[in-house]
């Protein structure tokens, strides 16, 4: 009997070290243990929808990254410039829901695998074709960088309606737009916590509160960096 209740004891205080929990009222306790998508910024779940008018893998796989504190990581010829040309397939233009990681697997496709230095957070690409080694890579460069400066993806091209106004920017929601692309649009990184305030502010653009139910025209209040 006596050994059945340290066990029992053991058991408890194992599973209460297993979650923080820090009392925020007389009734209420929140749980403060880090989710792993917090530690692990590949882990994190998107739903993203890429804007009209995007039309190569580049662009798309620039967009995304954009958030997400992880950079581009390429060489003098490197052959993500060929990676960065080909146009986005149709069925890529929504993504999700999926993990970050895996969705910059499935834009860069089959012929392309992605590489993740988590320590510098930098993303580059290689490719175990043997046909694409022997392509000149220079002019692939040259039209990636021209398509790039300026980006057509940026703050001011997917116009917010007013300008910053107590602490928040006021945006219209388009066709398409998720949490985490309107992070993305306004250059802010995505996380549980950008989600969650953004949902909290606005209960009127979303179905059931749920942040991947969002109403289009609904004019929302996203906290300004």
């Amino acid at each position: 009997m006596k050994l059945f209740a340290i066990l029992i004891f053991v058991f408890c205080t194992s599973s209460v070290n297993a979650t923080d929990y820090v009392q925020t009222s007389r009734y209420v306790e929140r749980d403060v243990s880090p989710k792993s998508q917090l530690v692990d910024p590949l882990k994190v779940v998107i739903d993203f929808s890429f804007p009209q008018g995007l039309n190569t893998v580049g662009e798309a796989i620039h967009l995304l990254i954009s958030p997400s504190g992880y950079k581009l990581d390429l060489k003098e010829l490197d052959i993500a410039y060929l990676l960065f040309e080909l146009p986005l397939p149709e069925i890529h233009k929504h993504l999700g829901p999926v993990r970050f990681k895996e969705a910059v697997s499935i834009l860069s496709g089959k012929g392309f695998i992605p590489n993740f230095d988590e320590t510098l957070r930098r993303i580059s690409f290689t490719t175990e074709s043997e046909s694409i080694k022997l392509v000149d890579i220079s002019p692939y460069k040259e039209q990636w960088l021209a398509r790039k400066k300026p980006s057509p993806f940026t703050l001011r091209s997917h116009a917010v309606s007013n300008a910053n106004y107590e602490g928040y920017i006021r945006y219209t929601v388009k066709e398409g737009d998720s949490v985490s692309i309107i992070a993305g649009k306004l250059g802010m990184s995505f996380t549980d916590q950008f989600s969650d305030q953004v949902v909290q502010n606005n209960p009127h653009a979303f179905i059931d509160k749920n942040p991947n139910l969002l109403l289009s025209g609904a004019t929302i209040k996203v906290p300004s960096l």
